[in-house]
């Protein structure tokens, strides 16, 4: 079965989760920067903080595991955001800013295995799924350029840039081979 990124949203505001985020904003993004979602169906996730757009994407992306029928559970500590079929996976939420850059923050080295990145754009949502060291290898540091020991960010100037770094990491076909050849332990 093949889960539309609004069907997992509609999950999400079934169980009150996306209400509550609503509820409870850490703050609200310049509505400047909202522009080119102004009127689309990912608008709201914008006006989320920032994590709570990550929490959107840890929940969409673990709806669609388990629509796929795969074991998913919580991970251990320090290793990433959900665990899939026995796959520690750290999720990020991204979107094609204003400009056009795509920017994937707070990447660190911990213990997982793979960064399943959730990029969307004013109509879209794409699912990257990348190796942890390849998605390092790609990024620097985020807050002390390449002294950078734990916190690293993904940033390329367009979409076009991403899909050429790691497109062949994209999609849903790439996520379900990913994890269809491991089991849950």
């Amino acid at each position: 079965m093949q889960m539309s990124f609004l069907n997992g949203i509609r999950e999400i505001e079934q169980t009150g989760l996306a209400r509550y985020m609503l509820d409870n904003l850490d703050y609200l993004v310049d509505p400047a920067k909202l522009s080119v979602y102004v009127g689309t169906q990912f608008e709201w996730v914008l006006k989320l903080s920032s994590r709570g757009r990550g929490v959107v994407g840890e929940r969409y992306i673990g709806i669609l595991a388990k629509s796929l029928g795969f074991w998913v559970e919580s991970p251990r500590k320090n290793t990433g955001d959900v665990n899939i079929n026995g796959v520690d996976v750290e999720v990020k939420f991204a979107r094609i800013c204003e400009s056009g850059a795509v920017v994937v923050n707070q990447i660190r080295p911990q213990d997982y295995q793979y960064v399943a990145i959730v990029l969307m754009s004013p109509s879209n949502i794409e699912i990257f799924t990348v190796e942890k060291t390849r998605i390092l290898g790609l990024s620097t540091g985020q807050h002390t350029g390449s002294e950078a020991k734990e916190t690293f960010k993904y940033s390329r100037k367009n979409y076009e840039a991403v899909v050429q770094d790691i497109g062949d990491t994209s999609g849903l076909r790439y996520f379900y081979d990913t994890f269809r050849l491991h089991y849950a332990y």
